[in-house]
């Protein structure tokens, strides 16, 4: 008996979110980005900062950077939130070092610093980690950067990983916000996909939800998609939601029979045995 669970999903379903675990669509730019982030932390004492539009993969990236790293780096990710101050922030990150987070900003700050140079002399890479960092108030990003420490204190540092949208950028690099140390930062920019990469995009997507063989996307319905997304992954499925509920109507009323009438039966070319038909979309956005 088939269940609602072993049926294949619906197309635009597939679209809905990005698939979870390890396995992920890695285009040419995305895994030479995930190269570099992880020779400047495993290799460098630069704080690097990941710039990218809602969409462009950061989270995503983040995910596979994170297990890359397992083995050796002590990963700590700030929550961040509008209005979190900077003692929240360190308590955060105290919390997950298992440390005090009721003695002060300033205890709190030495003893995260102590745990670094624990970490480091342990040969595991203390990590502080912000996603969408642009949410962070100024004093709450001034209290990450200081866990970064001054050139000469880089043997009690945390290495600092920030994933923002732009903007963040010129705050740290103009004055108008906290200041990394002179020369230390790296900015990562991400890419939007190519027009080839969206085609291969949504074909990963398809095929890992099983779905591939019962769907067939025009080229000219792939470039609608990469214009509509702008090339980001979170604007191709977006559009690809709405293109595949466009789906072909099926009537569903039996045909109308008369009183003391016997209708025709037509002859059947179609045995039960068939497969399905393959859903071929007609509409464009």
């Amino acid at each position: 008996m088939t269940t609602a669970s072993d049926r294949p999903p619906e197309p635009a379903g597939v679209f809905s979110s990005e698939p979870a675990g390890a396995d992920c669509f890695q285009g040419a730019d995305f895994v030479a980005r995930l190269h570099l982030l992880q020779h400047l932390i495993d290799s460098s004492d630069l704080m690097v900062l990941v710039v990218g539009p809602d969409g462009s993969g950061k989270t995503t990236l983040l995910e596979q950077l994170a297990r890359r790293g397992a083995d050796r780096w002590q990963i700590c990710r700030v929550a961040p939130a509008p209005g979190l101050s900077a003692g929240g922030v360190l308590k955060q990150i105290a919390q997950c070092c298992e440390l005090p987070t009721d003695c002060g900003d300033v205890a709190m700050t030495h003893l995260l610093i102590e745990r670094a140079g624990e970490l480091r002399r342990s040969d595991r890479v203390p990590l502080l980690v912000v996603d969408d960092a642009q949410v962070l108030g100024l004093d709450a990003l001034a209290a990450v950067i200081g866990l970064g420490g001054a050139p000469q204190d880089q043997a009690a540092a945390w290495h600092i990983l920030l994933l923002s949208e732009p903007g963040l950028e010129g705050t740290l690099v103009t004055g108008r916000g906290p200041l990394p140390p002179s020369g230390k930062l790296q900015v990562v920019r991400l890419a939007p996909l190519t027009a080839a990469e969206t085609a291969e995009y949504v074909k990963y997507r398809l095929e890992r939800a099983g779905v591939a063989a019962a769907v067939e996307l025009s080229p000219e319905q792939v470039a609608q998609l990469h214009r509509e997304g702008r090339g980001l992954p979170g604007g191709i499925n977006a559009a690809a939601r709405r293109l595949f509920a466009v789906r072909p109507t099926q009537p569903t009323s039996p045909p109308v029979r008369k009183r003391g009438c016997t209708p025709r039966r037509k002859a059947s070319t179609a045995t039960s045995s068939e497969p399905s038909a393959v859903i071929k979309i007609t509409g464009m956005l």
